[in-house]
């Protein structure tokens, strides 16, 4: 969106690093549980937590920040605010 504004940092080999790390979450979310027979146990409480925190945060959003979900906020606001 602002492609002359300076940016403080460049990702070294973009976007390997993040690509590499995907990857390496969905090896280690496969290999999460320790015997088969564990493995819903452990997705569900992942998902509890998951679904606890989402639910924080759009309170949060909503309730303290006064702000509406999935709207960009303008670049000049975000900087005034540092």
């Amino acid at each position: 969106r602002y492609p002359t504004l300076a940016r403080p940092f460049k990702t070294p080999l973009y976007p390997l690093p993040q690509c590499l790390g995907i990857v390496g979450m969905l090896i280690a979310i496969y290999h999460v549980s320790p015997s088969p027979d564990m493995s819903a146990a452990i997705f569900a409480s992942a998902g509890l937590v998951l679904g606890l925190v989402s639910l924080i945060a759009v309170l949060w959003i909503k309730l303290v920040m006064r702000k509406p979900l999935f709207s960009p906020e303008p670049l000049d606001q975000a900087l005034t605010r540092q």
